[in-house]
């Protein structure tokens, strides 16, 4: 009888601990699933980032040009 206790309360244990398991392996592949998110959304932030340099360094060429401009014109306008 003894033994009969020992053997069901081993066994109890082995599904405590297999339930356990499986939990951490569920907890794991959707850890995986975050964490490829979170790739997946830096990822499109980088490309953001890249567009808003992209657009940055069009915006300061052409401001850059218009400064020129205005330039000559103001000295056009004090040479005459």
């Amino acid at each position: 009888m003894a033994d009969a206790k020992r053997r069901d309360e081993f066994s109890n244990e082995l599904v405590k601990l297999s339930e356990s398991s499986l939990s951490n392996v569920d907890n794991y592949a959707k850890s995986i699933s975050f964490y490829q998110s979170i790739g997946v959304t830096l990822g499109e932030a980088g490309s953001a980032a890249a567009a808003t340099l992209a657009s940055i360094e069009q915006s300061v060429t052409e401001t850059s040009a218009q400064v020129e401009k205005s330039t000559e014109m103001i000295e056009f306008i004090n040479s005459s």
